[in-house]
C-alpha cells in the first residue's frame, strides 16, 4: 500500500472562506496497485495561495485541489494530467474571479488545453504498441477545488466524488454523489457517440457495452517468423474496446470525417456551497474503490473513524500534547477493499482515495 502522506491525517487551514467555512481540514490519501501488474492510477493535492492561519502550527490556504485520475491501457495519460492540469486550470485569468460561471470557465478551458496539447505528446513521446499501434492510454479526471467556501467540482470518467453530510435529526453522516459515470451504455452518451460516427457493441468476453475502435490489423506472417507489420493499406477491424464514454487521451477515437473525438473530453461541472453545519467530508476515489465499496458504506465507515479520530483529538488536547495516533481514513478504506476482494475471490483494481473531513 503507497500512500503519499504519513499513517496520520493532515491537518490545513483554508482562509477567504467566508465566516461560515474558515476553518481547519484534514486530508488523507492512498493508493494500491491491487492484484494489477502496474499501477497506472495517478492522484494529486496541492495547496496554494499562503495566507496566515490562526492555528500556529501550520499555514493558511485559501484554496486547495484535490484529483483522482484513473488510467487505462497504460499510465501515460494519467502521469500527464497530474502534471500539467493544475498550471493549465489557475494560469487562465478567469480562474481569479470571484463568479462562479467565470471559474468554472478556467476549469474547463484547462481541460480542452490539456487535451490539446497531450496530443502532441502522444504522437512524439508515448510508446507505441508492439504491432506499431499509436497508444490508447486515456484516464479519468474527477477534480475538486475548494475556493470561496464552495466545491467547485469537475469530472469526465468514471471515477466518482461523494460528499458526506449530516442530517440535524441524525448523529450518523450519509452520502451524495456528486457525480455521474460517463459510461458506453448511458442513454444520453450512447445518443452523443452515434451523433459523433462512433457505435457501441457488446463484449462477447464479458458482456459489457463498449465504444468500438476501427483497430488497425497487422499485415500477414512474412514467412520468416515475424509477426506482420502494419500498412497504409492494413485493414481496419470493429473492436469492443472502452467502457468509458468520456476521458482524457483516447486519441484512438478521433473522427476524421466529423472532426471529433467519439471519447468525449467534455467535463461535467457544478458547484457546492459547504456548509459547516451539515457537511462533513469529501471522498474522491478511482473505480477500485467505488466497484467494491458503495457510497453509503464509504461514509459511514469514515464517520466512525472519525468519531475515533475525535475522542483522540479531544484526549491530545487535555494532555497539552499533539496528537500522533490518528486512523488514517483513506488507508484504511483501501485495506477494506482488498480485505473484501480477497474474501470473495475477487481480483482488486488499482485503488486510489482521496478523503477530507471538514
Amino acid at each position: 500500500m503507497d500512500s503519499d502522506q504519513d499513517p496520520v491525517e493532515q491537518p490545513v487551514t483554508l482562509n477567504g472562506a467566508g465566516e461560515d467555512f474558515g476553518q481547519r481540514i484534514y486530508y488523507t490519501s492512498c493508493q494500491d496497485k491491487g492484484d494489477l501488474e502496474l499501477m497506472e492510477d495517478r492522484h494529486q493535492i496541492a495547496f496554494f495561495d499562503v495566507e496566515e492561519s490562526p492555528f500556529d502550527d501550520q499555514l493558511g490556504f485559501s484554496t486547495a485541489f484535490f484529483a483522482i485520475f484513473d488510467g487505462h491501457e497504460g499510465s501515460e495519460a494519467a502521469t500527464y494530467v497530474e502534471s500539467r492540469l493544475l498550471e493549465l486550470i489557475t494560469s487562465n485569468k478567469h480562474f481569479n474571479s470571484d463568479d462562479d460561471t467565470q471559474i468554472l470557465k478556467a476549469i474547463k478551458k484547462g481541460y480542452t488545453k490539456l487535451q490539446k496539447d497531450m496530443k502532441f505528446h502522444w504522437m512524439n513521446n508515448w510508446p507505441k504498441s508492439k504491432c506499431g499501434n499509436p497508444s490508447v492510454s486515456g484516464t479519468t479526471a474527477s477534480v475538486v477545488l475548494i475556493k470561496n467556501g464552495k466545491l467547485y467540482v469537475v469530472h469526465v470518467g468514471d471515477s466518482a466524488i461523494v460528499l458526506g453530510y449530516q442530517d440535524p435529526e441524525s448523529p450518523v453522516w450519509k452520502a451524495e454523489t456528486l457525480t455521474k459515470d460517463h459510461l458506453a451504455d448511458s442513454p444520453v452518451e450512447l445518443k452523443r457517440i452515434e451523433h459523433c460516427g462512433g457505435k457501441v457493441k457488446m463484449d462477447k468476453n464479458n458482456g459489457i457495452p463498449k465504444v468500438i475502435w476501427k483497430q488497425p490489423q497487422l499485415a500477414p506472417d512474412r514467412g520468416d517468423g515475424g509477426h506482420g507489420y502494419l500498412t497504409r493499406t492494413s485493414t481496419v477491424e470493429p473492436t469492443p474496446f472502452l467502457h468509458l464514454a468520456r476521458c482524457l487521451g483516447a486519441f484512438w477515437s478521433y473522427n476524421p470525417e466529423r472532426e471529433e473525438y467519439i471519447i468525449s473530453s467534455e467535463p461535467d461541472t457544478m458547484v457546492v456551497t459547504l456548509d459547516s453545519s451539515k457537511h462533513r467530508c469529501l471522498v474522491l476515489g478511482s473505480k477500485g474503490l467505488w466497484n467494491v465499496l458503495p457510497a453509503e458504506k464509504v461514509v459511514h465507515l469514515i464517520y466512525s473513524l472519525e468519531w475515533n479520530n475525535d475522542r483522540r483529538r479531544k484526549n491530545a488536547r487535555k494532555e497539552g500534547r499533539k496528537c500522533y495516533n490518528l486512523i488514517h481514513h483513506s488507508g484504511r478504506l483501501v485495506s477494506r477493499v482488498k480485505h473484501k476482494c480477497g474474501v470473495s475471490k475477487q481480483e482488486a483494481d488499482n485503488i486510489s482515495v482521496i478523503v477530507v473531513v471538514f
